[in-house]
């Protein structure tokens, strides 16, 4: 057993099969390599919405950045 990270994905992995729709990034399946356990998925290319908040200059979303993250969602 790789502990309670191991049960934190895959419970993750879990609620991801069950989110099917346009506007959620798409779970394709995951495996297990040695230690490692990984979750195969949609590429956001620019990141989750903390990712970008930690591009921000000062660390807050302006009005476009805004609508344009939730036009996506």
């Amino acid at each position: 057993s790789m502990g309670k990270e191991s049960d934190s994905f895959r419970k993750e992995v879990d609620v991801l099969r069950k989110m099917v729709h346009e506007n959620i990034v798409q779970l394709y399946g995951c495996l297990q390599v040695k230690e490692k356990l990984w979750i195969l998925m949609d590429l956001c290319e620019m990141g989750s919405a903390l990712d970008v908040l930690k591009r921000q200059p000062n660390r807050s979303f302006g009005e476009n950045v805004i609508l344009s993250i939730l036009f996506s969602v």
